[in-house]
């Protein structure tokens, strides 16, 4: 007689149906059309451009700031940092 516990009693697991990915729209014109990744340019008067964050001893450095673009209506779409776990400056 087997028990609860007996491995031979353990139903098998079914799979978890995968829900399908929705491609990301542009919340302004809903196109799929998106460029993903671009880094902001800037002049040579400006500087750098992007959140601050405190570095080794007294330095400080500045990390990329880069963007996703709608191709249709020309929507930024997101804003982000490709390295998050910095020690950021807030004023």
């Amino acid at each position: 007689m087997s028990s609860p516990s007996d491995p031979d009693n353990i139903p098998e697991a079914l799979p978890v149906p995968e829900r399908p990915r929705r491609r990301p729209e542009c919340p302004h014109c809903g196109s799929t059309d998106l460029v993903k990744g671009l880094k902001i340019g800037k002049t040579a008067e400006v500087g750098s451009i992007g959140p601050e964050f405190r570095g080794p001893l007294i330095f400080t450095g500045t990390e990329p700031l880069f963007l996703d673009l709608c191709r249709e209506c020309g929507t930024v779409t997101r804003l982000y940092v490709r390295e998050p776990d910095r020690n950021w400056l807030q004023s």
